[in-house]
């Protein structure tokens, strides 16, 4: 049997070029530094999580919770019997910019204010609210919460 002359790659050759371009294309991509998408993306899954561990807290804690935003920033405070007391450090939105509607109207987000928007009850309701990061006044990732519900985000 003879052996004929054969063409084309091996499946060898075709796989460490498929890796060698993830490679570069993932470096590429941290050249390129962080897309405001990502970081919205970032933002709107960090509070997702700082919302459900306030929500089981209020419920295990038997007290209040609530979340403080301004539009750069937003903060966790708890009610104590003096008033709301912050719980952790502001979390900071970077470039990007928070708007807040509660009842379909949209609610000042200003560093005067002291009380938080969205309130976390200890019987596990939440005010109903829907949260919009944007980046140069086009919205990127919104947040919506019914009240009962967890809150999901979307693009």
């Amino acid at each position: 049997m003879s052996r004929l002359a054969t063409r084309g790659f091996t499946l060898l050759e075709t796989l460490v070029v498929i890796v060698l371009l993830g490679v570069l294309l993932g470096m590429a991509t941290l050249v390129a530094g962080p897309s405001t998408g990502r970081q919205a993306r970032d933002q709107a899954t960090g509070l997702l999580q700082v919302l459900h561990a306030a929500r089981e807290a209020a419920v295990l804690d038997g007290r209040e919770y609530g979340l403080l935003f301004r539009h750069d920033s937003y903060r966790l405070l708890r009610l104590q019997p003096d008033g709301w007391q912050p719980v952790a450090p502001l979390r900071s939105a970077g470039s990007l910019r928070w708007t807040l509607a509660q009842g379909g109207l949209p609610v000042a987000l200003g560093p005067e204010q002291d009380v938080p928007q969205v309130w976390l009850l200890t019987s596990d309701e939440y005010s109903p609210f829907e949260l919009q990061l944007e980046a140069d006044g086009k919205p990127l990732v919104a947040i919506i919460g019914d009240g009962l519900n967890e809150p999901a985000w979307h693009e």
